[in-house]
C-alpha cells in the first residue's frame, strides 16, 4: 500500500499522504487503519496529502467510498478535512467526492499549499510538511 498516515490525539489530528497509483482499496484501507488505531478519537482533523499521487477509481468506486465514508461518519464526529492536492484532476475528484457524501459533519476545503491547511485546521507550528513527516516507504 502506497500510504502512510500519523494520528496525533494530543493536539487533535490526522495526516494521511498518499504516492503512487491510489485504487478503492487503498482508500478503504486508510478509514480501516485510521478506525482500528489505539489513539483515534471522533472530531481529529484530517489532512489527505495526495500530491504525490495519481488516483484510479471508477465513479462507481467513487460512489462506493463516499458510501463507506458516510456509513461511518457518526464514528468520526464533527471535523474539517484539508486536501492537499498538486493537479486539477484531483482537485476535481475530491469535489465530486464530496458531494456525494452528503454529510454535514466535515467541513472540508481544498488546496494546493502546506501552510495554508496550517493556518487552516489550525495545526502546530512546529508540524512538517507530510513529504518530511511520512516520506515514501518504497
Amino acid at each position: 500500500m502506497a500510504h502512510r498516515f500519523v494520528l496525533d490525539s494530543t493536539h487533535g489530528y490526522i495526516i494521511v499522504r498518499y504516492w503512487g497509483v491510489v485504487d478503492l482499496a487503498e482508500l478503504e484501507q486508510v478509514r480501516l487503519e485510521i478506525e482500528a488505531d489505539p489513539e483515534f478519537r471522533p472530531g481529529m482533523n484530517r489532512v489527505w496529502d495526495e500530491r504525490d499521487c495519481d488516483i484510479d477509481i471508477s465513479h462507481e468506486d467513487l460512489v462506493a467510498l463516499a458510501e463507506g465514508w458516510s456509513s461511518t461518519s457518526v464514528n468520526h464526529g464533527r471535523r474539517k478535512l484539508a486536501y492537499l492536492v498538486k493537479q486539477d484532476l484531483s482537485w476535481g475528484f475530491n469535489r465530486v467526492f464530496e458531494a456525494y457524501r452528503h454529510q454535514s459533519d466535515v467541513e472540508y476545503k481544498l488546496f494546493r499549499d502546506f501552510g495554508e491547511v496550517k493556518r487552516w485546521l489550525p495545526l502546530p507550528d512546529d508540524v512538517p510538511d507530510p513529504r518530511d513527516l511520512l516520506p515514501n516507504s518504497d
